[in-house]
């Protein structure tokens, strides 16, 4: 999976989960943050300069030209990147609040 599709999808998944947005979000793989902002139907990753967006399960990314399929359940999130033909599965672990 492209690192611009991974961060698309988390960040959704956790706008969606959390109810608001963040400004940036850190990839383990890169060890590095990306700008990021947005809301719940959609967002802008600045290090690609690419938008995403969708409604109900289905996302796409701009920059890619990839259609997602996301499904958020409570903490968890789960669907398929049709540009790479990967399934995914994630579940938040800790609290998306920062005051906690």
């Amino acid at each position: 999976m492209k690192e611009e599709t991974r961060r698309a999808i988390a960040f959704s998944a956790l706008t969606r989960i959390s109810g608001r947005a963040g400004s940036s979000l850190y990839s383990y793989n890169k060890g590095t943050y990306a700008a990021m902002s947005g809301n719940k139907s959609g967002g802008y990753d600045y290090e690609v300069g690419a938008h995403f967006s969708g409604s109900g399960s289905s996302l796409y990314h701009y920059g890619t030209g990839g259609h997602i399929s996301l499904q958020v359940n409570g903490r968890s999130f789960s669907g398929h990147d049709y540009s790479d033909g990967h399934h995914f599965f994630r579940q938040c672990k800790r609290s998306l609040d920062p005051a906690l």
